[in-house]
């Protein structure tokens, strides 16, 4: 009698360990990235031109004179 017994062949099972550490190396690789500090972005002044300060100045001065009025003729129900 000729022994026919052969072992059962088993799935790869690399394939259930691939993918958990390559989740984890992931998770840590933007665990770290996140910890770096970035460097500021360099903030830019622009002067202010003669003009453009005597704009502002008459906004300033004139700003509550440009409100509109509270109550008045509403002009969508003229126009009906």
């Amino acid at each position: 009698m000729k022994n026919t017994f052969a072992p059962p062949k088993y799935k790869f099972l690399g394939r259930f360990f691939y993918y958990p550490i390559l989740g984890f190396m992931l998770a840590l690789s933007l665990l770290f990235t996140s910890c770096v500090d970035e460097p500021e972005a360099p903030k830019l002044k622009l002067e202010e031109s003669g003009q453009i300060q005597q704009v502002k100045s008459w906004f300033e001065a004139n700003k509550t004179k440009l409100r509109l009025p509270e109550k008045g003729n509403n002009l969508r129900t003229d126009s009906q």
